[in-house]
């Protein structure tokens, strides 16, 4: 081969390695982005109920919460006990909070209908378990 088509292979074997490189660079940032999510989307609040057992005794009462844009969650529950409720949600609206007052555990998930925030899922903790549900 003369030293001419050789330089443009080599060119061009040059450029193919960096634009693969640019694609698979293009292609971490997107899934990176796309598992960070936007949280805002739960931004708002809502209210609702909780129910379950503990110590075989039956258990009820009711919750609110609110969640920032940034995805931290904070609110309170009344009825068989009171307390706090904080945590955070993720991307895909998972939620996880701490209880005070012996519900120790909140997890679930949200959901955004007609711009209506609402949620469900399992609370445990005081010798007992149960679900919780916005209304």
């Amino acid at each position: 081969m003369s030293k001419e088509i050789i330089s443009l292979y080599r060119a061009g074997g040059i450029r193919l390695v960096i634009l693969m490189f640019v694609l698979v660079l293009m292609f971490f940032v997107s899934v990176t982005a796309a598992d960070s999510g936007n949280v805002s989307v739960y931004k708002g609040a809502f209210s609702g109920e909780w129910s379950g057992e503990v110590n075989g005794m039956a258990v009820n009462g009711i919750f609110s919460v609110s969640i920032s844009a940034d995805g931290n969650v904070s609110g309170a529950f009344s009825g068989f006990v009171s307390g706090t409720i904080s945590g955070t949600v993720n991307a895909s609206g998972e939620i996880k909070a701490q209880g005070s007052a012996g519900l120790g555990e909140w997890v679930g998930n949200l959901s955004v209908s007609g711009g209506r925030l609402s949620g469900n899922g399992e609370w445990k903790g005081y010798g007992g378990g149960g679900t919780w549900s916005s209304k």
